[in-house]
Parts: structure tokens; sequence; C-alpha cells
């Protein structure tokens, strides 16, 4: 190439297309998170805070309901934990911390508690389905209560076990304007196969 020539080279070139395509894959969204937020809370004031992620669901006042997301899971989720163990404990779990939350001062519950699933192991990926429902179901239940929060879950699975961790950290100061934060955790194990069910 002659001394005045105004072309880059194919080095340069190929330089300036990777600086793009990196920029292109910097700047877009990441996946979507199994995390929501829902109340008054700024994430841009709370970074760091479970829920503070790039997806945020945001509600106020009464729930609507019949949505794919909202009303009909929730309800799913009420069904399931009549059949599912480990949706039963969780709900009866979530159901303790939301009453006694709603009496005292309730600052910080973590309890660790087995689903009796020795008879009939449940798949990992069935229990993920409960955890998604159960995100739903407490969603609405903060929501009618006008409380907010940050909730999500985790699924791990093992061989012959796994567990499912939910946690939340819930203003439960409602239209009061006083804030009455509560962290709550629960870890529920149960028996798995890997057998579809």
């Amino acid at each position: 190439m002659p001394a005045g020539s105004m072309l880059p080279s194919s080095r340069h070139a190929l330089f300036y297309l990777v600086i793009l395509f990196i920029a292109l894959l910097w700047s877009r969204e990441p996946a979507t998170p199994i995390t929501r937020h829902i109340g008054k809370k700024k994430c841009n004031k709370n970074k760091g805070i479970m829920g503070c992620t790039s997806t945020k669901e945001k509600r106020s006042g009464g729930f609507r309901g019949g949505d794919e997301s909202g009303g009909a899971g929730a309800g799913e989720f009420s069904s399931l934990a009549k059949e599912n163990p480990v949706a039963a404990t969780l709900k009866e779990e979530w159901s303790d911390f939301v009453r006694s939350l709603s009496v005292s001062a309730f600052s910080e519950a973590r309890r660790e508690v087995w689903a009796n699933t020795a008879s009939s192991p449940l798949t990992h990926r069935s229990v993920d389905k409960v955890g998604k429902l159960f995100l739903v179901y407490v969603r609405n239940d903060l929501t009618l209560r006008e409380w907010g929060g940050n909730f999500d879950y985790t699924v791990v699975g093992l061989a012959n076990q796994g567990f499912l961790r939910a946690t939340a950290t819930v203003d439960a100061g409602g239209g009061t304007g006083q804030s009455k934060e509560a962290v709550w955790e629960v870890k529920v194990h149960y028996h798995s196969t890997t057998k579809p069910q």
C-alpha cells in the first residue's frame, strides 16, 4: 500500500470489527434473572440489594388478575401446594412468616426444612416450576397487602436430593409511611429422581 494512502490495512479493519463486536455485546442487556422487585424502592439507590437487577416488576395497588403472569399463576401455585410437598412447605413457611410479621416487629427468619418426599421423589424440573409459581404467589400476596419487597429462588439439584432456597426482603410498612423491613429465607430439601414425572 502506498505511503500516502488513507485506506486502513486489513489488520486495522479487523481490529475495528473486533472493537465494534465487543461494544455490541457489552451494550446488550443480560439474560433475564429469576428475580422480582415490587414496591416503592428504587434499585438505583439500593445497588447490591437482592432483586436490584436489570429486570424488575413494580406494582402498586390491587392486583387485577387474569393475565398470564398474575392471578392464574398464584392460583396454580395454591393448587400445586395441595399435591406437591415442596410447594406445600413453601406456602406454609411463607404464611407463618407473613403472620408473624403482621403482629410483631419481626426482622429476620432463616429456616431449613425437609419436604416429605421420601416415598415419592420429585424431579428438579418440577421443583423449578414450584419456584417460578411461588414468585407469582408472593408477588400477588405482597401486592394485596400493599407491601413492597424483593424476592427470588434458587434450585440446586444433586443425584438423589436437592433443595429450593427462597429468599425475600419485605417492607411491610404499606400505607403507614413507616418502614418495617424483614428478611425471610427458607431452604426446602427434597428427595429427587432422574425420571421425568
